[in-house]
């Protein structure tokens, strides 16, 4: 432990000293994930998948410092969680998912059949 020159007795490092980088050491990768989330929503439209990628860019959001705080990366975070969940709850059942569109073409190129 380092020692403080003006009183020589040992100091202990706050929190904020502790941390590599800006917020809690976890909130960029909370964001990075939840960002990966809901472009896999809009793919598979996991319900599940739509809300766990919310909670994790809230998170990432909440609990990064004020100074890191940049409007258009919170933004951009918060519209790709809305578009998600657009996907997920106002797309009609009866459309095919892009998924579904690729096993159609596909199968079309193998002659078999698909449901």
């Amino acid at each position: 432990m380092p020692e403080s020159k003006a009183s020589g007795t040992a100091y202990t490092m706050t929190r904020t000293q502790r941390e590599d980088g800006d917020g809690s050491p976890g909130s960029d990768a909370f964001g990075m994930i939840g960002m990966l989330l809901t472009v896999v929503t809009m793919f598979t439209r996991s319900k599940l998948m739509a809300w766990v990628s919310l909670v994790l860019v809230l998170s990432s959001i909440f609990n990064s410092r004020s100074s890191q705080m940049d409007c258009s990366r919170i933004m951009t975070a918060l519209m790709f969680v809305v578009m998600s969940l657009v996907t997920v709850y106002l797309t009609p059942e009866s459309a095919p998912g892009p998924v579904e569109q690729f096993t159609k073409y596909f199968a079309s190129f193998t002659g078999a059949t698909s449901n």
